[in-house]
């Protein structure tokens, strides 16, 4: 027999009680908020449509050096599509612990190699893109909701 209010049983097979709010431990939790992506965050913050997101961020996480060059590489699909790909994944991300991964996966993506890439770093830039990434989730974690 189901008894409601239950969630799930602990290994000694007695119930928790699901009251809202507290812990199996008896301490009060703060209510939660559902967790923004990061790309809600920075277009909230910024005023830009979600679909201008990958492209703004493109243009602020370049290299200086390759700013005058990339609008011409942009032509090729393929050699943008490494920098596309890692801002789009980092887009989805709700907490810094998994940008790691996402740096990763964009320094061993078979599209980020070549000499313009390596050499002359016409690329998106991970630590830019990183510190951009940390300011604004601290930002939006530090600013408390607004009361209505």
């Amino acid at each position: 027999m189901e008894q409601i209010g239950c969630k799930r049983e602990d290994p000694g097979g007695l119930p928790f009680p699901s009251l809202p709010g507290k812990s199996r431990f008896g301490i009060f939790s703060a209510p939660s908020r559902p967790v923004k992506t990061f790309r809600e965050i920075y277009c909230e913050h910024h005023g830009i449509d979600c679909e201008k997101f990958e492209r703004v961020l493109l243009w602020r996480c370049l290299h200086w050096p390759a700013r005058p060059f990339y609008w011409l590489l942009g032509v090729n699909r393929n050699y943008t599509s490494a920098d596309i790909e890692f801002i789009r994944g980092v887009g989805d991300l709700k907490s810094w612990r998994e940008f790691h991964n996402e740096a990763s996966e964009f320094h061993y993506h078979p599209g980020n190699r070549g000499f313009l890439r390596t050499v002359l770093r016409i690329r998106v830039s991970s630590r830019r893109l990183q510190k951009i990434f940390e300011g604004e989730v601290r930002s939006a974690r530090s600013t408390p909701p607004m009361a209505n």
